[in-house]
């Protein structure tokens, strides 16, 4: 079996190049060696095309290039469609993101400051051992709220990791970029 590559070349040596088509103008992807020395002169699509034949022959090769070029800018539009929705959608995602985060923020200042006020009431008296609230001090609410504190102590926020919005592996744009092949190299 000969190699695919030439003599003395092998597969890591082979990389993605460009070239543009002198049938079609447009540009192409082929793969060869890193110092490619002889350059494919037309695209796979216009192999057969010829360029020097009868009028006829040369309109059938523009018109195989005019349903090329509008398939091919149909998919552009399509992929465009989609990576506009995508946008949207990822948008929308990290608007939500930021109005939940900002809702459980607020929700979590109303707390602090009704136990602010539940605890004013239920201070030590100075002058005898009652509590504000008329009871001994210190009544069932204080007790209760000291054993709170006493099995839930204060979260340690010191091991949070920040992960930006696009690199997150459920994030819209994370799955966008698998699918597009193009997610960050680990």
């Amino acid at each position: 079996m000969s190699n695919p590559y030439g003599v003395g070349m092998s597969g890591k040596d082979v990389v993605d190049l460009k070239a543009t088509c002198v049938c079609c103008g447009m540009e192409f992807a082929f793969k060869g060696p890193r110092t490619a020395h002889v350059v494919p002169k037309r695209c796979q699509h216009c192999g057969e095309h010829k360029l020097d034949g009868s009028a006829a022959e040369r309109i059938a090769a523009l018109e195989d290039h005019a349903t090329s070029a509008l398939r091919l800018a149909r998919s552009a539009m399509d992929k465009a469609r989609q990576f506009a929705k995508d946008k949207e959608t990822a948008l929308e995602d990290h608007k939500m993101s930021q109005y939940r985060s900002y809702q459980s923020h607020k929700r979590r200042e109303w707390a602090e400051k009704m136990l602010s006020a539940v605890m004013a009431v239920h201070t030590d008296s100075e002058s005898d051992s009652t509590c504000e609230c008329g009871l001994l001090a210190p009544c069932p609410t204080v007790r209760a709220a000291e054993e709170f504190e006493r099995e839930h102590p204060h979260p340690d926020y010191s091991s949070f990791v920040y992960e930006p919005p696009r690199d997150r592996p459920g994030h819209p744009l994370h799955r966008l970029r698998r699918r597009l092949g193009t997610e960050p190299r680990s």
